[in-house]
């Protein structure tokens, strides 16, 4: 079966991470989205787009009109956006993926992932290693890094300010795509790599997030609801610590775990 070129990958890539290795780990995504069938496009705002076009003339960069520098203080990505682009789009499955996400040439893997994606969302764990070339690494467990869902489903998320490189964004995805009762898988493959860098959110910025996900979700978290979002104090620690014990298994039982033909 011929390779599906016309499957995009939607991302924001970030020139805070121009420095010699960022760069080297960004280009070699690419290359890698490039390789397996891909077409890469990244929203930023336009100071962004100026800096990045000579530094990745493969990738195809739009520039949108706000970003999320009130709510965490850069100018990330709105997830709304993100999905906006996925659902005008005129294929019928497009990725939202960090940039920097390698992904090994395992076969026909836009046509496999169009395959399994049928009317919903597919999404997975990454592997995390201490270099490109390493074969072995450890999985990184607690998060999501890349989605491949159907422009349908993407037009019916509700609204949030949620944002591409902020926490929460990745448990949002599959959250509501089973709330809205879409088919919901969970890729048990590893199909995606990563090289280990330093990152880190202070734990304001995660609760911030996490009552953005509360509120913009409509579903029911009992007395999470109740938390003061802004205020990291005991309560907002102990809601921090009481959603993580929650949602990763509650994602897991909403979801169809899957394997791809590789």
């Amino acid at each position: 079966m011929p390779t599906l070129r016309f499957m995009k990958i939607f991302t924001s890539i970030a020139p805070r991470k121009l420095a010699p290795g960022e760069v080297d780990r960004q280009q070699l995504a690419v290359e890698s989205w490039l390789k397996a069938g891909f077409e890469p496009v990244s929203l930023n705002c336009a100071e962004e787009c100026e800096q990045l076009l000579a530094v990745f003339p493969q990738v195809e960069f739009r520039q949108v009109d706000r970003d999320a520098r009130k709510e965490v203080g850069k100018p990330l990505i709105y997830i709304d956006d993100l999905l906006a682009a996925v659902a005008s789009t005129d294929g019928p499955v497009s990725g939202i993926v960090n940039s920097d996400i390698i992904f090994r040439n395992q076969g026909d893997l836009p046509a496999e992932l169009s395959r399994i994606t049928a009317g919903g969302l597919v999404y997975g764990c990454r592997l995390d290693v201490e270099a490109v070339t390493d074969k072995q690494g450890k999985i990184y467990d607690i998060g999501f890094d890349f989605f491949f869902l159907d422009k349908q489903a993407a037009s019916l998320y509700p609204s949030s300010k949620l944002c591409m490189g902020a926490p929460m964004w990745d448990y949002w995805m599959p959250l509501i795509s089973s709330k809205l009762q879409r088919p919901t898988r969970f890729l048990r493959n590893i199909i995606a790599w990563h090289v280990i860098h330093e990152q880190a959110w202070s734990q304001q910025v995660n609760l911030r997030m996490l009552g953005e996900l509360v509120r913009q979700s409509g579903m029911d978290f009992g007395t999470l609801a109740r938390t003061d979002f802004e205020q990291l104090d005991e309560r907002g620690i102990s809601a921090l610590r009481e959603f993580a014990q929650y949602i990763l298994p509650y994602l897991y039982q909403q979801s169809q775990m899957i394997e791809i033909r590789v």
